[in-house]
């Protein structure tokens, strides 16, 4: 399953950025396609919910919500 989180936002050739988590329990990787648009995939290792901010340069901040054990993924054009 976190296999096909990947394969739909982050396309081939795409770059690893850096990415800062807050929380031990958030554990989270951002990607920039070769389009220009980023895929952000984040997982929730703890058992309980937590609220998580994406920060990129140039852009509102993005809150979310996270369930306990769950994984989410963004992708900005």
């Amino acid at each position: 399953m976190r296999l096909l989180i990947f394969s739909k936002c982050v396309r081939p050739k795409a770059v690893r950025l850096e990415t800062e988590a807050a929380d031990e329990a958030i554990r989270a990787v951002a990607l920039r396609n070769v389009d220009q648009s980023i895929a952000v995939i984040a997982f929730n290792d703890s058992e309980q919910a937590r609220d998580i901010a994406i920060e990129l340069p140039g852009r509102e901040q993005l809150k979310l919500h996270m369930a306990a054990k769950s994984a989410v993924t963004v992708h900005l054009l």
